[in-house]
């Protein structure tokens, strides 16, 4: 699905196997993002794991509450139209392994006042959860793609062979997985690397914002050709196609390949 804007939030990772308990409200914040447009009678499109089905809006909170429980891996419940504009909450929940949760909105039909708006409804969310979160970011991306996955790919990662997969979750709390338009840090990056990013502006818990650019320099003007890598392709293709490098230089202290991700994995 093309036009997406994605918040990505991860709690704290977990040094042993053990439950990972999941932030207060952030279920809530879930069923609220997908439902916040939809009405009382809208049927809900989901996904857990590689089964799909429909349900109604009043299901979404028992839903999400079994999904709590049981922890089955990755889900994903939205709602609007697919030829047009779709609200999604993306889960990704397990027994024993760190997890996280990710808001997107976007489609066909999206407009960019809708991908902006979209951005500013997130920034919003991404403030209010982040004194429990370890990480979170918004990306806005020319597809669905990452969202639909447990571990969120990146262009820094396609680029240089940054960390991915288990390997940035196990260090999100101090690494950072690419430059975005907006990203929530925590205070271990501090204690990896002492100061704040220029720019930054503190939040509550210690955790601080880092804004890079404009929204708007983030849009694509192009979709990537799917037969080549993506990622690959996505500087040529937004409406400033320097603003990811300018987010690269302010955030370098953060940004890994992957032999030094696993170094400092073992620090």
């Amino acid at each position: 699905m093309p036009r997406a804007v994605v918040l990505r939030m991860y709690t704290v990772p977990h040094a042993v196997r053990e439950r990972v308990e999941l932030p207060e409200g952030w279920l809530a914040q879930a069923r609220e993002w997908v439902l916040s447009e939809a009405p009382p009678d809208t049927d809900i499109m989901g996904r857990l794991q590689y089964a799909t089905f429909d349900a109604d809006a009043a299901a979404v909170e028992g839903l999400l509450q079994q999904w709590e429980h049981l922890r089955p891996g990755m889900g994903v419940l939205g709602a609007g139209d697919p030829a047009g504009v779709m609200r999604a909450a993306g889960l990704y929940l397990t027994p024993d392994q760190n997890i996280n949760i990710a808001l997107g909105v976007g489609g066909p039909g999206a407009s960019d006042q809708n991908l902006i708006a979209g951005f500013v409804e997130l920034q919003v969310v991404a403030r209010r959860i982040a004194s429990a979160a370890a990480y979170a970011f918004i990306s806005i991306e020319p597809t669905f793609a990452s969202f639909n996955g447990a571990w969120h790919d990146t262009e820094w990662a396609a680029l240089v062979d940054g960390p991915r997969d288990m390997l940035a979750e196990a260090l999100v709390d101090r690494i950072v997985l690419d430059a975005f338009p907006y990203q929530v840090l925590g205070p271990a990056h501090l204690e990896t690397f002492a100061e704040a990013p220029s720019g930054s502006c503190s939040l509550s818990a210690g955790r601080f914002e880092v804004a890079v650019g404009a929204p708007q320099d983030w849009l694509f003007v192009g979709q990537p050709d799917p037969y080549r890598d993506p990622r690959a392709q996505w500087a040529t293709l937004r409406r400033d196609p320097a603003v990811a490098l300018r987010g690269r230089d302010v955030l370098a202290p953060w940004l890994m390949t992957w032999d030094q991700a696993q170094a400092l994995l073992t620090t």
